[in-house]
């Protein structure tokens, strides 16, 4: 069962996003653009008491009911390889498509075994900048700044029926050293839904929907209007090998977004836990 936690804790968590350029937009009061500063310090800072006193929970676990929690990575956690086959973006009607091998995610992770098929995990993402960025293109495969990304997994696995994944996090983005901008620190939440086929085979959709708490800063200013939200949905296929590894291939194209580009993107993830 740690494997499949494992499995769930990094499912869907293909963060490399299309570069959004910020939009002007209307500039609110002064007294709630400090209020909206204040309550997206106060919500990073609670995501992260959280996140310490789940892993102070879980390491304390082993007390008093051991075989409910089982640490499911090593000290090395989990390498995420996401290789996209192409994605795209427009704005004002102009487009871009670019394709290549996206940033890695590496994270640690522990887990849950509530039933058989219900698991759940409290973990921590680091993304790294290993994708190739062009700060002068409109579409990139890699952001060109890490982030980190505390979260918590909630997963239903049945082999031969329904499947299902929701994750939960909070993204911490450092620098970019290409532009000297910072984008805005932001929730999200991935979710996945499919039908086990046989074979290792599932079928089934999902996506992610994020909305950004803090504004943007270049040169240390904040812009105003740059808070980024896009919701994405697709179908996607997913190969579990049983042994602790597995393959996912997605569509997902975006809707609703707000202050930033629009578009697709066609990409295949392997997760491979060490």
């Amino acid at each position: 069962m740690g494997r499949q936690a494992a499995a769930a804790h990094c499912e869907d968590g293909a963060r490399s996003r299309i570069m959004r350029a910020p939009l002007k937009a209307f500039t609110p009061p002064m007294y709630l653009q400090r209020l909206r500063r204040l309550a997206a310090r106060l919500l990073g800072r609670c995501m992260l008491a959280w996140f310490a006193l789940s892993i102070a929970v879980a390491a304390a676990a082993p007390l008093v009911a051991a075989q409910d929690m089982e640490l499911i990575c090593s000290s090395t956690g989990v390498v995420k390889l996401i290789v996209k086959g192409d994605e795209g973006s427009s704005a004002m009607g102009a487009s871009q498509s670019k394709s290549g091998l996206g940033d890695m995610t590496v994270g640690a992770a522990l887990g849950y075994h509530h039933s058989p098929r219900l698991h759940s995990a409290v973990g921590l993402d680091a993304i790294l900048p290993t994708g190739r960025y062009d700060k002068g293109a409109m579409a990139n495969t890699g952001r060109n700044y890490s982030s980190l990304d505390p979260l918590y997994t909630l997963s239903y696995i049945d082999p031969a029926g329904f499947n299902g994944d929701l994750r939960l996090g909070y993204l911490i983005n450092r620098r970019n050293s290409a532009t000297d901008y910072r984008s805005g620190n932001e929730f999200h939440f991935d979710y996945a839904a499919g039908w086990a086929v046989g074979g290792g085979w599932t079928l089934g959709g999902g996506g992610d929907y994020h909305q950004q708490l803090g504004l943007d800063r270049q040169g240390g200013v904040e812009l105003q209007g740059s808070k980024t939200r896009a919701l994405a949905i697709g179908p996607n296929l997913k190969y579990d090998s049983g042994k602790g590894w597995f393959v996912t291939a997605k569509w997902q194209f975006e809707t609703r977004v707000r202050n930033g580009t629009q578009g697709n993107a066609l990409w295949v993830k392997a997760v491979l836990p060490l």
